[in-house]
């Protein structure tokens, strides 16, 4: 598994909980409708615009937590708890530390817009222990998992057979955060 892939295992379950039922996720989005009696105008909605970013101090050990994954991960996710914040732009803003089973570690200064699904990474982690910016950096989609963990970008998955009894009364499956042991 390669270490982007278990940086986004780490960061939708660190950040599922934060999204999940927030007022802040739903305001201001455009909405829709097929209905002729409902007039929406999209030009009278406030459009979204992306606040200044600063990267944050480089993450020191001792203010980084652990990010609980499968217990088939062989990387380590770690928050830096000094780097979290959240701007007017609504856009969760967080330094990820990703670990590999060597000890080798990844550095990255990540946006997270739940309203639309999608992350964008603003800098990373050098070997001279400071942040380089990436060139041009761009909304991202966050994959969607299915009901086993499994994640593909962008679609929806089918499953022939519906899954067992025991499993479908499990109420978290659809809550894409696991069951806290």
């Amino acid at each position: 598994m390669n270490p982007r892939t278990t940086l986004i295992h780490g960061l939708l379950l660190a950040v599922a909980s934060l999204c999940a039922g927030s007022a802040f996720a739903a305001r201001d989005v455009p909405r829709t409708t097929d209905d002729p009696e409902i007039h929406f105008d999209p030009s009278l909605v406030k459009q979204w615009k992306e606040a200044d970013v600063a990267a944050p101090a480089y993450p020191q050990d001792a203010d980084l937590i652990a990010v609980a994954l499968g217990p088939t991960d062989t990387l380590k996710v770690y928050v830096d708890t000094k780097s979290i914040s959240r701007a007017a732009d609504r856009v969760l803003r967080l330094s990820l530390v990703v670990e590999s089973s060597s000890g080798t570690r990844n550095y990255f200064f990540d946006g997270i817009r739940c309203e639309t699904r999608e992350y964008k990474t603003y800098v990373i982690g050098s070997p001279e222990n400071n942040f380089v910016p990436i060139k041009k950096p761009t909304w991202q989609a966050i994959p969607r998992p299915t009901h086993f963990g499994l994640f593909y970008p962008n679609t929806t998955p089918a499953i022939a057979h519906p899954p067992p009894r025991s499993i479908r009364t499990m109420s978290w499956l659809d809550s894409n955060v696991a069951p806290t042991p």
